[in-house]
């Protein structure tokens, strides 16, 4: 719960939080929100580099693959060929 100006106290997660936010009518409620707002950006830059670098690791494992198979039938072909 958090005091609004004139004494009245607001829930956190009552449906009118960002009205009450917008008017800056309570110092701890931007806190609250900024904190919150600061988590959910960590959290997405947690899941796109967590993507990335899956990413990156399929298409290395995937170029090594391609490498290993262009390799072996290279081989195979100056077998034969000798």
């Amino acid at each position: 719960m958090h005091m609004k100006s004139n004494g009245k106290r607001v829930n956190i997660y009552n449906i009118r939080i960002f009205e009450h936010l917008r008017n800056g009518i309570c110092i701890a409620c931007k806190k609250h929100y900024a904190k919150n707002k600061s988590y959910k950006v960590i959290v997405l830059v947690v899941v796109v580099v967590v993507v990335v670098v899956v990413v990156v690791v399929v298409v290395v494992v995937v170029v090594e693959v391609v490498v290993v198979v262009i390799v072996v039938v290279v081989t195979m072909v100056v077998i034969i060929a000798v």
